[in-house]
């Protein structure tokens, strides 16, 4: 479990059948930032990664292909709009600026390396 939950980590499980809401559970519940709505369950299946939408508002959940847990699943609780917007974020422009950033610092090594390979000759 992670994302948006109040204990993120591996949680173990002494019982056989396991379901999503006894792993949110084990988590301490979803913060009020997760979002209810889109929460994915990543499962390998025959090699593949295989990603699921679960919505936890929707009665439907109980017939979900992973409302039983499997070994090794992963759940990711995603933030909600409401704290990306508190934390006054936009992630194209966190994404940019991460990407501009690596740029800049990988230009800078790259410059070092040769300063300093050219001082020692």
């Amino acid at each position: 479990m992670f994302g948006e939950v109040r204990v993120p980590g591996v949680h173990k499980f002494t019982i056989d059948k396991v379901t999503i809401l006894d792993a949110i559970a084990a988590s301490g519940d979803l913060t009020d930032y997760g979002k209810r709505d889109s929460i994915t369950v990543i499962r390998e299946e025959k090699g593949r990664k295989i990603y699921h939408n679960v919505d936890l508002r929707n009665k439907n959940i109980f017939e979900s292909p992973v409302y039983i847990m499997e070994p090794n699943d992963v759940v990711y609780v995603p933030p909600n709009r409401y704290k990306l917007r508190n934390l006054s974020l936009n992630p194209d422009k966190q994404r940019a600026t991460s990407l501009l950033l690596s740029l800049v610092f990988a230009t800078v090594s790259i410059a070092s390396l040769v300063i300093a390979i050219s001082y020692h000759k």
